[in-house]
This record gives structure tokens, sequence and C-alpha cells, in this order.
């Protein structure tokens, strides 16, 4: 919840001007910051989400 609520604060920033953001973690996210994350431009990737995409992206 912490972490999407920076991601959020640092998207609005001038200097960064993002419309869309990913927040990447090596477990999992509350239950909070996914229902926050719903609300805003941000993906999360947790952990299972991760190795899905590696192991895609990794095939011989």
């Amino acid at each position: 919840n912490r972490d999407v609520q920076r991601l959020l604060g640092a998207m609005q920033l001038r200097s960064i001007k993002a419309n869309k953001a990913v927040l990447i973690t090596t477990s999992d996210f509350t239950i909070q910051a996914k229902e926050q994350a719903k609300e805003a431009p941000i993906e999360l990737w947790n952990g299972n989400y991760l190795i899905e995409i590696v192991e895609k992206y990794m095939q011989d």
C-alpha cells in the first residue's frame, strides 16, 4: 500500500509525467495495495507473474 502511494506520488512529479507504471515484487501485494492500484494507472506484477514472464521470454 505504501509503495503504491509512493509510486503514485512519483508519477505526478512534473519531471516524470508518467501516465502508467508497473510495480514489481518477488512476493505478493496486500489486498489494500491491489485495491489502490485498481483505481490508478498502475500494474502490479507479483512473483508468480514475474516467473511467467521470464519463462515466456527465456524459452529456447
